[in-house]
């Protein structure tokens, strides 16, 4: 038997001790339970490695037709433990969730969103919320929420990204002729142009109600009202993906940059949450 000299023998030691592994990142659990006011099933999550910090940024995210809050919160949690965002995410019928023949409860987009706003105030009380970032998005169908948030609650949801989403044009029709009966509504939207920050992007190769449809009418509205922090993109090659990465990184570069500019550029949110809700039909 031939004898293994010292640089061998080292190697044949060095191969046959475990290796200790990095255990992987702690991860919170997520929450699951119903919005405060209209009793749809809410799943939320406050990551682990916010746990030092007094409150943070949040995110409301909507699925898309046949989607629920369940399989919408998964995307989301090594986004949230990577970027230090709470995220929650209701069952919307108006984002195309599946709805219970039983139910025949009258949730119209106004009364989704009343949860949307209970849903923030919840996890402010639970966790402590950085009101100056909260973001809206939703994918598909999940953008007629998403943008319903942003252009009738400005003062609580700053920022919206539209994932390859619908655009409710309907209810901004409706919202601007019921100006008489409902003024505050009509103020909403103004506000919203002037002050959220939107970003809608869609695939090159999307569906072709997106394409042919909701793709222009948000391009039209944006630029009928020239909306100062719009942005849109087209992904090149992309069909119709939800691609929550995107919007997480949209998201925290917009908070870097508010933070950047100083502190008036971040608290401006601060100094519009005095707007009362949207009244519901």
């Amino acid at each position: 038997m031939s004898r293994l000299g010292p640089i061998a023998a080292a190697i044949l030691l060095a191969s046959t001790v475990p290796v200790a592994r990095a255990a992987p990142p702690a991860r919170a659990e997520v929450a699951h339970g119903e919005t405060p006011v209209h009793k749809m099933p809410l799943s939320w999550y406050v990551p682990a490695s916010s746990a030092t910090k007094d409150s943070v940024p949040l995110v409301i995210s909507y699925h898309g037709k046949g989607g629920n809050n369940q399989g919408e919160i998964g995307i989301w949690l090594e986004l949230a433990e990577k970027h230090g965002f709470a995220v929650a995410c209701p069952k919307s019928y108006f984002a195309g969730g599946d709805r219970p023949a039983d139910d025949k409860r009258p949730l119209g987009p106004l009364r989704e969103l009343e949860d949307a706003v209970a849903v923030v105030q919840m996890l402010e009380e639970k966790r402590g919320i950085d009101e100056r970032f909260i973001m809206a998005t939703g994918f598909s169908g999940g953008g007629l929420p998403s943008y319903t948030a942003g252009l009738l609650r400005p003062d609580m949801f700053r920022f919206v990204c539209s994932r390859c989403g619908n655009f409710p044009a309907p209810i901004i029709a409706a919202a601007r002729q019921q100006a008489a009966t409902q003024p505050q509504l009509a103020r909403s939207i103004d506000a919203a142009v002037a002050n959220v920050h939107f970003y809608f992007f869609y695939g090159e190769k999307d569906h072709p109600v997106i394409l042919q449809i909701d793709a222009p009418r948000q391009l039209q509205f944006f630029e009928a009202v020239k909306a100062p922090h719009f942005t849109k993109k087209m992904v090149p090659g992309m069909g119709h993906d939800s691609r929550p990465d995107k919007a997480a990184e949209w998201f925290v570069g917009e908070i870097a940059a508010a933070l950047a500019a100083g502190p008036a550029a971040a608290d401006g949110a601060r100094k519009q949450r005095k707007q009362p809700a949207a009244a519901a039909p």
